[in-house]
């Protein structure tokens, strides 16, 4: 859901939060992502200043989690789909797909945090259209995202 000017949101979308650490004895950098089962949510918005503040919501209580409540500068952090190897569910099943996204920080490359789509996937690519509405915005809050 995306929306323009005033204090709503830039752009806002059910999801959950993911708890993330290094796989043991494995350089490429991967990482065992758990969800956190808590229905959420990230809200965009533009500070007094013009700048992008990024924060996930506790949609039971409304209360923003302080690890995920930033200051987005333009160009610092980016936002990817992840593939977390494990294996797609069989055309027409009700199993869940993999619906990931990590954001991750330009400096320090440690900073990263990771999310689950918590809201219906269509076959549409919905997913992919949020992931890409973000990057626009995390490379320029007033960037047209409609």
């Amino acid at each position: 859901m995306a929306a323009q000017g005033g204090n709503k949101p830039l752009l806002e979308w059910n999801c959950g939060r993911m708890r993330h650490h290094s796989v043991a004895n494995n350089p490429a950098g991967k990482y065992k992502v758990v969800g956190d089962r808590r229905k959420g949510k990230i809200e965009l918005r533009k500070d007094p200043n013009g700048l992008l503040q990024l924060m996930w919501k506790n949609r039971a209580n409304g209360n923003p989690d302080p690890d995920t409540n930033l200051t987005i500068f333009p160009g610092e952090w980016t936002a990817e789909h992840v593939d977390t190897g494990r294996q797609q569910p069989e055309e027409g099943s009700d199993a869940p797909k993999d619906r990931v996204f990590l954001l991750q920080c330009a400096n320090p490359k440690s900073k990263r945090l990771f999310f689950w789509f918590q809201t219906p996937d269509s076959a549409s690519g919905e997913d992919a259209m949020m992931v890409k509405k973000l990057n626009r915005l995390l490379q320029n809050a007033s960037a047209e995202i409609s």
